[in-house]
């Protein structure tokens, strides 16, 4: 039988082998490397022309073990595949006739045989193989002395980043510019039926240049001639006739200039209602005329005066926000209102269009909003931008690191968390570049600050999480539970990174915690720790725990302490009975010590003040139901403490370096959530810090720091579902903005209130965040000497005082709506104001002294401290002047009053870090 090969299109053999042709030997070298197959797996042999000359024609290379598909993803010029074992033909070649695989066995004679379609059949025996090491051509070595040769050059040092050379901010804003063109407003139909032309209206700025050096020469001179007549001897007319006809013929002259002075402003006037007439008609082309209004930049210099609105780009352009040109300044009055109406309304327009370049142009050139500018850069991508603003214009460093993060430019975010000195986040950075070395570097510099700041928890987690170093966290979590203020916490996580660990041995760690790491002292906090760890399934874990219970537990109830007796069901959880056998223990061991008056038990009287970390500089304190969080700070560095009215603590810190200015404040409202905002003044992003819900604290915290607030003074509320509300003021006009719990701007409203309302009302050292709280759909706040309320429709309601407010609380007993307000002269009790309610009224003071705190303590109860006393009033409705009921001294001054879980008693922190609590009783 004689076989051929019959082409095919498409394959019908995987690659094991292939052919090739040539004779060169580096041709055959360098296309097998091309294949990254080692060379053990191959066997070649070289093919001959033909039957009748036995020079080569190629290389046949076929891997060693045929069912192999070390060649599959190979890209092989001429691949072969095997057919019956030892049979190789094309891939896309098929036999015919057709045979079967035990046919073909018995045709083969060799080992391996190729089948090429030209050449014919080829065989080869093992004895044929070509080691490829015998196509080298070494030479022969020459017979020389290498001891003297030269080591060379050192090798180069590898790269540690690749960074593309990124495009100027100018070249950035420069690549989208549009041409707006430079026609001037004129171009367009005028308001009048008379139509001025470009040579008009240059002969109507030069006639009013010319008007106004004429009058100014027309006033110097009526001065000089005033002057003169004082000294001019009189003549005839008597006394003053010469002075008296000068000036009056100057001044109807003056007159005549300033009439036509008016004249020209009121074209000026006329170009503003133009504007205003075409924001309604073409908003994009009233944009390119629009008068900025407000910015830091503005009035560098006084320019030529100007009766015509000049077009300009309305593209966002960074490189044009450092001002530095003169301006010609136009007198808006009451048109200022309607033009930053026209411009809010045509900055949202344009972000809700997607064209977040214009509406950036407009916050920032127009409304000098660079706040908002940088937000809608941001919501549009534009991160490099916005990054721009929040660094060079806003100089809010947090906000600039997290936008070039979040923009994927993490060179540069690291830049910025070095100069933020957060060494953790630049760690995480490299390691996202992966530069391993230099994170690991970062880390050991967070793991140090969080050990200096005695945060043994936060340097464990460093270690064990970010350094990969289960060891050395475990040895910092020991230590902290030999301390005393992360004690239970450091020994739960302990257990759980030995529990972690492959092949743990959680039972001998807990009986060693025992016997070396737990005096006397702390057997009942071991006690809490091993009822936690009891889910851990695993072997001897339980008998241990168990025995260490007994133990503990029985040398406690030997002395008369029983609280921890009923903890033995958790160790023994499949005994249904023994809850009630230990409840029947427990009262009879209390009868039978109650009837021995030698042996009754000892009982500890109720805890009045309990001591915070003293070598905390305590600065400020908010309640949150039924727990409360205090910060302060410890070698520049930001700390935090939880805590509930058991004397129950949780310490927490930051590795964050404090400005020398900084101005740290907590901001909560617990009727509208478990949010607690961290606010710094100059900017500051600390991370969040979740406190969770365990069984000291029913309730779990968050405290957030959001690097996309406004700066600067302004009050903060929080809001249900997450929301924040800030309320600003800028010249006459008060911004109130509502924004998602992300960030993102849900309402804005503008109000104009027909009083004056300076900025400067809210200008405190350090930018403080004001008070303000939000109560069924208002908001409630202070701003120099008067209350504000307000409500997203309607006028804000408006009531001056006799003095600077400096303090605000509500009352959380109370059915209707209570105010307290805290003043240079003293504290007044107020309910709501009544609609349409505006100018000043009569305060009703409970006090007559500056309050530095002031809280409601309890139905009708009012606190309100001075420096190093507190004094408890009390009120109704009838009497909102207030009696005072009990007076309290301190030994150090008072930092915050707290109201507690207990009506009767409140809570007074001191900035030594004591916590006092008083009675509101009066006390002998």
């Amino acid at each position: 039988m004689q076989l051929t090969l019959h082409y095919q299109a498409t394959a019908s053999h995987a690659p094991c082998a292939a052919f090739l042709r040539g004779t060169a030997p580096a041709e055959w070298l360098r296309e097998i490397s091309r294949w990254n197959v080692p060379l053990a797996e191959l066997v070649c042999f070289l093919v001959p022309e033909s039957i009748r000359s036995v020079k080569a024609a190629g290389l046949f290379v076929a891997l060693r073990n045929s069912t192999s598909t070390a060649l599959a993803a190979a890209d092989l010029l001429e691949p072969y595949g095997v057919v019956a074992g030892r049979l190789y033909v094309p891939v896309q070649a098929a036999l015919w006739p057709e045979t079967t695989p035990a046919e073909l066995a018995q045709l083969l004679l060799w080992e391996r045989q190729l089948f090429h379609p030209t050449i014919g059949v080829v065989g080869f025996e093992a004895t044929d193989e070509l080691h490829l090491a015998d196509l080298l051509d070494c030479g022969t070595s020459l017979d020389a002395d290498w001891t003297w040769a030269h080591p060379g050059l050192p090798a180069r040092p590898p790269l540690q980043q690749l960074q593309v050379q990124q495009p100027t901010a100018t070249e950035v804003v420069g690549s989208f510019r549009e041409d707006v063109g430079t026609e001037p407003l004129t171009s367009l139909p005028q308001n009048t039926p008379e139509e001025r032309t470009p040579l008009q209206k240059t002969l109507d700025e030069v006639k009013r240049r010319a008007l106004e050096a004429s009058l100014a020469g027309v006033k110097g001179v009526g001065q000089a001639l005033t002057g003169l007549g004082s000294l001019l001897p009189s003549a005839g007319g008597g006394p003053g006739d010469t002075a008296s006809a000068g000036p009056g013929l100057l001044d109807r002259f003056e007159n005549w200039l300033a009439s036509n002075l008016s004249g020209l402003d009121q074209k000026r006037n006329d170009e503003i209602q133009r504007l205003l007439q075409l924001f309604d008609e073409n908003m994009e082309e009233a944009l390119k005329y629009a008068i900025p209004l407000d910015g830091p930049y503005l009035n560098r210099g006084v320019a030529s005066p100007s009766t015509a609105l000049q077009r300009h780009g309305t593209n966002f352009d960074p490189t044009r926000l450092g001002g530095g040109s003169r301006v010609d300044g136009w007198n808006l009055g009451l048109h200022e209102y309607q033009l930053r109406a026209n411009y809010q309304r045509a900055a949202t327009q344009e972000a809700e269009a997607g064209n977040y370049k214009k509406a950036a142009y407009i916050y920032a050139h127009l409304l000098g909003d660079y706040h908002s500018a940088a937000r809608v850069l941001e919501q549009g991508v534009y991160y490099r931008e916005a990054a721009i603003l929040y660094k060079d214009h806003l100089k809010d460093l947090p906000a600039a690191a997290e936008c070039l993060e979040r923009g994927n430019l993490l060179l540069e975010a690291v830049e910025v968390y070095e100069q933020l000195r957060r060494p953790e986040k630049a760690g995480d950075l490299y390691q996202q570049l992966r530069q391993p070395a230099r994170a690991a570097q970062r880390y050991e510099q967070a793991a140090t600050i969080f050990r200096d700041n005695g945060d043994y928890l936060e340097t464990a987690r460093v270690l064990e999480q970010k350094l990969a170093d289960p060891a050395r966290a475990q040895e910092v979590l020991l230590q902290g539970w030999n301390g005393a203020k992360q004690a239970e916490a450091c020994l739960l996580r302990y257990f759980e990174v030995v529990a972690n660990q492959p092949e743990a041995a959680l039972a001998p760690a807990v009986q060693q915690v025992y016997q070396d790491h737990t005096p006397p002292q702390k057997r009942p906090a071991l006690l809490q720790v091993l009822v936690a760890v009891q889910g851990k399934q695993e072997r001897g874990l339980q008998d241990v725990s168990r025995e260490i219970a007994y133990e503990i537990i029985s040398g406690e109830a030997s002395a008369g302490q029983l609280g921890n007796v009923h903890l033995l069901k958790q160790f023994l959880p499949q005994d249904q009975l023994l809850g009630a056998d230990l409840s029947r223990y427990v009262t009879g061991e209390r009868a039978r010590m109650a009837a021995r008056p030698t042996t009754r038990p000892e009982t500890s009287p109720a805890a009045t003040s309990w001591q915070l970390d003293p070598e905390i500089q305590w600065l400020q304190a908010v309640a949150h139901r039924n727990q409360f969080v205090a910060i302060g700070t410890r070698e520049n560095r930001l700390h935090l403490v939880r805590g509930n009215w058991y004397g129950n603590f949780e310490y927490y810190s930051w590795p964050n370096e404090l400005a020398a200015d900084s101005h740290i404040q907590l901001l909560a409202d617990a009727q509208h959530g478990t949010r607690i905002l961290l606010r710094d003044y100059p900017s500051m992003l600390f991370e969040t810090k979740l406190l969770p819900k365990n069984k000291y604290f029913s309730e779990a915290l968050t405290i957030e720091s959001p690097v996309w607030l406004p700066k600067g003074p302004l009050a903060i509320a929080l809001l249900p579902e997450r929301e924040i509300a800030t309320l600003t003021i800028s010249g006459g006009t008060m911004m109130l903005r509502r924004y998602s719990g992300t960030g993102a701007l849900l309402n804005k409203v503008d109000y104009f209130p027909a009083g004056d309302m300076p900025a400067y009302a809210w200008e405190t050292p350090g930018g403080t965040a004001f008070t303000m709280v939000y109560r069924n759909g208002t908001y409630y706040t202070f701003a120099g000497e008067v209350r504000l309320e307000l409500q997203e429709t309607g006028e804000p309601r408006i009531a001056g005082t006799s003095a600077t407010i400096g303090q605000m609380a509500v009352s959380a007993y109370a059915e209707e709506m209570t105010l307290a307000f805290g003043t240079e002269h003293g504290s007044f009790l107020c309910g709501p104001l009544q609609p349409g309610r505006t100018g000043g009224q009569q305060e009703a003071y409970v006090s007559a002294n500056a309050p530095t705190a002031i809280q409601f303590v309890g139905p009708n109860k009012l606190a309100v401290a001075s420096v190093q006393q507190v004094v408890l009033y009390a009120y109704s409705k009838d009497d909102e002047d207030g009696t005072p009921e009990a007076s309290f001294a301190t030994e150090a001054p008072i930092i915050a009053i707290l109201p507690t879980s207990n009506r009767e008693q409140f809570a007074l922190l001191l900035s030594t870090g004591e916590i006092c609590l008083k009675h509101q009783e009066p006390t002998s």
